[in-house]
């Protein structure tokens, strides 16, 4: 009986290589850390993180411009990321409340 190895995709290098981050990393971060796996163009790992993000795997923080692993499942709820300034860390919380309407919010 053989056993067949599935491919890992480009995308799937990404997620695995993010899941062992402990910040959030740029495109080019990912693509320096890498170079060694084989990624060695901007647009692969553009590709990757927009098949990840359109999956619902990871987040883009749009004020580091970077990506971060999704904690899990935000049923009803958004995640917002708290960013300390002197240390980047960066912690993801989800509130329910943040999906009422704006009038219900006063």
């Amino acid at each position: 009986m053989s056993v067949i190895k599935k491919r890992l995709t480009h995308a799937d290098r990404v997620f695995n290589f993010l899941k062992k981050q402990k910040q959030p990393l740029t495109a080019y971060e990912i693509l320096d850390l890498l170079r060694s796996d084989g990624i060695t163009a901007a647009t692969t790992v553009y590709r990757a993180l927009d098949k990840l993000h359109q999956d619902g795997l990871i987040h883009r923080i749009e004020s580091l411009n970077a990506w971060t692993i999704c904690c899990g499942s935000h049923k009803n709820k958004i995640p917002v990321f708290e960013i300390c300034n002197d240390s980047g860390d960066v912690k993801a919380v989800s509130y329910t409340h943040l999906t009422l309407p704006t009038s219900d919010l006063v």
